[in-house]
C-alpha cells in the first residue's frame, strides 16, 4: 500500500508498479498490488517501487523498504483412533496428517490421557510435510471402562502448531472365555458320578458365571451353573450317575458370562460310559455237611448294575 498525492488534484491514473525478490524484478508482477501466497517463500525479501501517474505526467520513483516471508506455522489435522471401541488387551494407536506451508519437515508430539491424566508421551520426529505421523499406545496403560484421549501439536523448528484435541473413547467389557475342557474319568462306569470342568479366564479380571450343560446320546439331560468363578480358576460341575447308563454317548458345552457379555461356546470332547463289571455274592455248598454218599452242589447270587445277564 502507498499514499498517492497530487498537488493538482488529479485522480491516479495507471501508475508504474515494479516488484522485486531479493533484489532482482520480478516483471511478470509487474502493475500488480499485491503477489500470491504460492509465488513467495520462507527468507525471501520483497520490496516493491511505485512510479505514480496523473494521466499526463510521471511522479519520482519511490522505492518501499524490504519486508522478510517469515516462518509459517505448522498444522495437524483432526487425530483418529485405529480403534475406537478398543478392549483391555487391544493395542490402541491414533494418527494424524502434518503439513507445513514452507514444506519444513517437524516434529510431532502426541499426548496420552486416561481418565484426564497425562500417562505418555511420544514424539514422532522428521515428518515430511504432508505425511501421516501415528503414535503407538500400549494395552498395558489401560483397562476395562478407562477413557482414554491424546492431544498432539507439531514444531517445525522455528514455530509451534496449534494441539489438536482427539474425542474421548471408552474401553469397552472384554468377554470372559473358556478353554481345557475336562473330565475326572473318560470311561465313567454306571454308578459313577462325572466331574466335568473348564478353565475361565476374564482379561478385566471380572468374576464370571459357568454354565454347563450335559448332553446324554446328543439330547441335553442336565444343566448346571456355577457363580463366581476367578479368573484364571477352573469351574466345575457334576453329572449324577443316575443319568447315564453303559455304553452311553457323554458330553457337556459350558458357557461363562461376566454379567456385561458371554463369550464362545466350549465344547468337550464326547466320552462313552464303560461296561462295570458284575459281582457275586450268598456262596454256597450244598448239602451244609456232604458225606462220601453226597453230591455237591454250589449257589450264589449275581449281579450286574448295567443289567447284563
Amino acid at each position: 500500500s502507498y499514499s498517492y498525492f497530487d498537488i493538482d488534484g488529479d485522480a491516479e491514473r495507471n501508475s508504474e508498479i515494479i516488484w522485486a525478490k531479493n533484489g532482482a524484478a520480478q516483471t511478470a508482477l509487474s502493475n500488480k498490488t499485491s503477489v500470491n501466497t504460492s509465488l513467495t517463500a520462507k527468507g525471501e525479501k520483497w520490496a516493491f517501487s511505485v512510479r505514480p501517474f496523473d494521466g499526463a505526467d510521471f511522479g519520482t520513483m519511490q522505492q518501499s523498504a524490504n519486508t522478510t516471508i517469515l516462518n509459517a506455522v505448522p498444522l495437524v489435522s483432526q487425530i483418529s483412533f485405529n480403534n475406537t471401541i478398543p478392549k483391555t488387551n487391544d493395542e490402541l494407536s491414533a494418527s494424524l496428517t502434518y503439513s507445513d506451508p514452507d514444506g519444513d519437515v517437524g516434529n510431532v508430539t502426541f499426548q496420552w490421557f486416561v481418565n484426564s491424566s497425562n500417562v505418555f508421551n511420544q514424539t514422532i520426529r522428521n515428518v515430511a510435510n504432508g505425511a501421516s505421523a501415528m503414535s503407538n499406545f500400549s494395552s498395558g496403560f489401560f483397562g476395562k471402562s478407562d477413557r482414554l484421549n491424546v492431544s498432539a501439536f507439531a514444531k517445525d523448528g522455528e514455530a509451534v502448531s496449534l494441539t489438536a484435541l482427539s474425542a474421548t473413547i471408552t474401553v469397552a467389557n472384554t468377554a470372559p472365555s473358556l478353554s481345557n475342557p475336562s473330565f475326572n474319568n473318560t470311561a465313567p462306569k454306571t454308578n459313577e458320578d462325572i466331574l466335568g470342568g473348564a478353565a475361565y479366564a476374564d482379561a478385566d479380571g471380572d468374576k464370571g458365571n459357568v454354565t454347563f450343560r450335559w448332553y446324554v446320546n446328543g439330547t441335553l439331560a442336565f444343566t448346571d451353573s456355577t457363580a463366581g468363578i476367578s479368573n484364571g480358576t477352573n469351574a466345575a460341575r457334576v453329572l449324577l450317575s443316575n443319568l447315564f447308563s453303559k455304553s452311553d454317548r457323554i458330553n457337556f458345552t459350558a458357557s461363562a458370562s461376566d454379567g456385561t457379555d458371554s463369550g464362545a461356546l466350549l465344547a468337550s470332547a464326547i466320552i462313552n460310559a464303560a461296561n462295570t463289571a458284575p459281582s457275586a455274592s450268598s456262596l454256597l455248598i450244598s448239602p451244609a455237611s456232604p458225606t462220601s454218599e453226597d453230591n455237591l452242589t454250589i449257589s450264589y447270587s449275581y449281579f450286574d448294575i448295567d443289567g447284563d445277564a
